[in-house]
């Protein structure tokens, strides 16, 4: 965690700046290479970075999606991002994810959407670039990305939108917004066994970013793909716990 703490120190300056009007024009904020959550979600293994000039557009009152927010209440967006609540695939299958942050405006939690991009330049480079950042308003609708296979935005049997979660967060997330997941017809246990279902799959960058090594590389490699097993078996677990026995006919029920 040492190494974010640096990267979001750095930012936080910077986004004083951009507040006060005296940051660089063009200016790109570096928010450092993924952490292992990132990672095991899918994210690619490339420097994160955002423009100031998406900060500007995204936060405008007059942006056309509406979405406004004072710069100042991004404060610490780098360890926002790094140690998330959750990790999603897009709605759209098209490769970005959607990032669920502790950061909170009114009630709703910021969310923040990774693309790959290529840069311009002689010396291009591919970077993870966020593209969008705000307060999602619908909390029924982060419900259904907890559980996007019973909410049918994800095909019988296909991949889940999320890609990780930490237990501890997510399930506090869930304990605040029980009513809206309610109100849209989703169950609060259903999600909260799927959230648990990431207990073999929390990382603890504080032990792991101690230096960037091969032999620590290897190690990382090695502990995702150990985590991303264990989660294999144990969502494999939870499929069998919906097929109940009777007269032993194998029947599906749907937790409640």
């Amino acid at each position: 965690m040492e190494k974010y703490n640096s990267i979001n120190e750095v930012f936080n300056i910077r986004l004083q700046q951009q507040i006060d009007g005296v940051l660089p024009q063009r200016f790109v904020y570096e928010l450092g290479m993924p952490s292992e959550a990132l990672l095991y979600a899918g994210v690619e293994n490339l420097p994160i970075e955002m423009s100031a000039s998406t900060l500007t557009k995204k936060s405008d009152n007059d942006y056309i999606s509406n979405h406004p927010f004072e710069l100042s209440e991004i404060k610490n967006l780098p360890l926002a991002i790094q140690c998330p609540i959750a990790v999603f695939d897009s709605e759209e299958r098209n490769g970005k994810k959607v990032v669920l942050t502790e950061i909170v405006q009114n009630g709703n939690n910021f969310i923040a959407i990774l693309d790959i991009i290529k840069l311009r330049g002689r010396n291009a480079n591919v970077i993870n670039s966020i593209i969008s950042l705000y307060a999602k308003e619908s909390n029924g609708r982060i419900a259904k990305w907890f559980d996007s296979e019973f909410a049918k935005l994800t095909p019988k049997g296909g991949t889940a939108l999320l890609q990780w979660a930490d237990t501890k967060k997510a399930s506090n997330w869930l304990t605040n917004h029980v009513s809206d997941v309610r109100a849209v017809g989703m169950s609060s246990r259903r999600i909260a066994n799927i959230i648990n279902s990431f207990a073999d799959c929390q990382f603890f960058e504080e032990n792991s970013l101690q230096g960037e090594d091969e032999h620590t590389t290897e190690n990382k490699a090695n502990s995702l793909l150990l985590a991303k097993a264990k989660l294999k078996a144990k969502m494999a677990r939870l499929k069998l716990m919906e097929i109940v026995s009777v007269d032993g006919v194998g029947t599906k029920k749907t937790i409640p």
